[in-house]
């Protein structure tokens, strides 16, 4: 929330008012939000003893200490998650006419909520049943549960920076700050069975830690690695939830949220002692295919174990994760930051609908600039909604409608496309573009999404996300599938013991993207090992060519140069490798892995490098010579690690990325006479950009 109400009001003061409980003391000062502590502390026991007499006194004398708190600082507005601690801000702000927004992320809020919803202005919801059991207290609006944003960072550049091997299948535990004791004995009893399949990163809160490291020390030597134990997670969080294949946690309703926004397969142990309210999240995460439910008392060391099996099903971890992720709302922090807003400005609050489109990370409406050379002119724009359930009936595949290509690019901008479609092998891929082509449909094929910037306007067209990742061995060749990630190309080659591909380590993209732009990293490119491609002509024909039909030059080919419905689209690739043994091929892998932490950006969102190398020279060299790294636009910033690395500081807008890309070629061809060219693409609705940017 507090970023969020920093990105879209530059200046704003904030402060904290808690109580004598909790997190919150421990981690909000490190956020420079200056924090103050009322007399009362929260109530989690029904214990007879002393507090049942303190707790009313420490009330009472909250209540006007926030009065003079809040009359000394006189803010604009209130922004509460409600119940007890609470109320004694609440009455003063009251008292002191300063407008309350409050949320609560639970389906069924608690009793103190409940009474405390009387005294805000209007009220913030995950979950549209809440708001009938408000039973229309205030202006109720569902937004969803603020939570960190899934765009900050890419799955490959998280996994990179927590040290996980692309190809490992990684099961993210944690219980919650107050409830870890039961998945903490689980793993301990799960552990030496459990890393023989998969990496496990426990949060196991500070009582448990010292007991994890203990159980890690017995793992054997070569299993050790796939155990990592941490007391707590802040912003790691992020890198932890982009880099997981599965959680197994509880059901607190940010949890939930996070879940969702990341795409991931949940096993949830509701906590029997949260008054009902975990079970009732719970039940609404399963209830749509995303989670499996498991009672906290039948939760244990078989469990877990049956709980990492889901990642030995393919086809249930992807129905599993696309149900979750259709609960997700991502932007929620930015829609309850348009509710404090208007509090605060004393504006009329925003309409439900335009709340939902931010919540979901959808740009708001406008009317986009019609395309200056459409694809197939046509008297009226497509219906897409008739579109996607054509889609649905002819080839069983599902489309996403005004989805935000944000999640899907690895520099976390874009607006959104017509219609999105996830394509999961290579037979779907080819129906999808069959379908478009029939039906004279703008399209675009995309891999993971990297050197790709997406404009602000989004994409006008059908668009589909390549995920069909089939790898195999056959002797010294390997054929990899057009969505496989380059690097899970190269680690799976290295542990067959075949060189060639390690440079595809330090590549984010995907196989088809690095043939389309011939990828190249560490002295290596994509012309030096392919064998040949499998290509999709335009007229549905399935080829195989050789490298000299596909044009490779440096960071380019002829697929790269050629536009439109006439493309070839890359469905799979065989690249020559030669014999090694696997501990050589390990270190060289080590190796890069070591120098891309220590000189990209890997733990913030980028689309790889700009612009290509000038002959004899290097665009990073240039620009840091030109004394631009640290340069911002917006929220888009030149990386000071790597100069020719444009990352996203978190509030990037796609024009932030554009302008400050141009600014930065204009001031190295100013000083050196060099003239960059971009290595990213810039696609999308650039209406407005002179066709020279362009």
């Amino acid at each position: 929330m507090a970023r969020s109400l920093r990105a879209k009001s530059p200046g704003v003061e904030i402060a904290w008012i808690g109580g004598h409980r909790g997190l919150e003391a421990q981690v909000v000062p490190d956020t420079g939000i200056p924090f103050r502590r009322l007399m009362l502390r929260s109530l989690r026991s029904v214990d007879m003893d002393v507090h049942v007499i303190l707790d009313p006194i420490r009330l009472s004398l909250s209540v006007p200490q926030a009065l003079a708190m809040l009359a000394w600082r006189r803010p604009d507005a209130i922004f509460t998650t409600g119940g007890y601690v609470s109320l004694p801000a609440l009455l003063a702000a009251s008292a002191l006419r300063i407008p309350v927004v409050m949320w609560d992320g639970n389906v069924v809020p608690g009793r103190s909520v409940r009474v405390t919803a009387r005294l805000a202005g209007c009220l913030a919801v995950t979950y549209e049943s809440t708001c009938k059991t408000m039973h229309g207290l205030r202006p109720c609006f569902v937004t969803g549960t603020p939570i960190r944003d899934p765009r900050q960072i890419g799955r490959a550049e998280a996994r990179a920076a927590l040290g996980v091997a692309a190809d490992e299948k990684l099961v993210l535990v944690f219980g919650g700050s107050q409830s870890v004791r039961r998945f903490n004995s689980a793993v301990a009893e799960a552990l030496p069975r459990l890393v023989e399949k998969v990496s496990v990163l426990h949060v196991t809160g500070d009582d448990g830690y010292d007991e994890a490291i203990h159980h890690r020390d017995l793992l054997p030597d070569d299993l050790r690695h796939r155990y990592r134990p941490e007391r707590f997670l802040g912003d790691e969080m992020t890198e932890a939830l982009a880099a997981a294949d599965l959680v197994v946690g509880r059901a607190g309703s940010s949890t939930l949220s996070e879940v969702a926004a990341f795409g991931l397969p949940m096993v949830v142990v509701p906590y029997p002692h949260a008054a009902g309210h975990q079970r009732r999240n719970a039940e609404e995460l399963a209830r749509v295919g995303g989670a499996r439910l498991v009672e906290d008392e039948a939760f244990d060391a078989e469990a877990l174990l049956a709980a990492a099996a889901i990642l030995d099903d393919p086809a249930l971890h992807d129905s599993m994760a696309a149900a979750a992720r259709s609960l997700a709302r991502p932007g929620a922090a930015d829609a309850v930051v348009e509710l404090v807003l208007a509090a605060a400005n004393r504006r009329p609050m925003p309409d439900a609908a335009h709340l939902a489109d931010v919540s979901k990370g959808a740009a708001p409406a406008a009317p986009p600039a019609p395309p200056t050379a459409p694809a197939t002119p046509a008297a009226a724009p497509p219906d897409w909604p008739a579109l996607a359930a054509d889609l649905h009936a002819e080839t069983g595949l599902r489309g996403r409608l005004a989805e935000s290509m944000a999640p899907h690019t690895t520099m976390r901008v874009g607006g959104p496309a017509d219609l999105l479609v996830e394509a999961r092998s290579t037979a779907a891929l080819a129906a999808a573009l069959a379908f478009a082509r029939r039906r004279g449909v703008a399209w675009l094929v995309i891999g993971r999404g990297s050197d790709l910037v997406v404009s602000d306007a989004g994409i006008r067209g059908m668009v589909v996300v390549n995920h069909a990742t089939d790898v195999r061995i056959e002797g010294e060749r390997l054929i990899a599938a057009a969505g496989t990630p380059l690097a899970k190309a190269a680690t799976v080659a290295g542990s067959a013991g075949l060189s060639g591909l390690e440079f595809g380590l330090a590549i984010p993209g995907s196989v088809g993207g690095a043939v389309w732009a011939n990828a190249g990293a560490h002295g290596s490119d994509i012309a030096t090992v392919i064998e040949s491609a499998e290509l999709l002509r335009s007229d549905g024909d399935v080829v195989t060519v050789p490298p000299a039909e596909l044009g490779l030059s440096y960071r380019d080919s002829r697929l790269k140069r050629s536009h439109g419905d006439a493309s070839d689209v890359v469905l799979s690739a065989t690249f020559r490798l030669s014999s090694l043994a696997p501990e050589a091929i390990g270190a060289r892998l080590d190796e890069i892995r070591r120098w891309r932490r220590e000189h990209q950006p890997l733990t913030q969102p980028s689309a790889g490098s700009i612009f290509r190398n000038p002959e004899g020279d290097s665009a990073g060299r240039l620009i840091d010579a030109a004394g631009l790294k640290g340069a911002r636009e917006g929220g888009a910033m030149v990386s000071p690690r790597h100069a020719n690395f444009i990352v996203n500081a978190g509030t990037a807008t796609a024009a932030d990325v554009r302008s400050l890309a141009e600014k930065v070629r204009g001031t190295v061809e100013a000083r050196f006479g060099v003239r960059l060219v971009f290595e990213v693409e810039f696609v999308g609705d650039w209406s407005g950009w002179s066709e020279e940017a362009k």
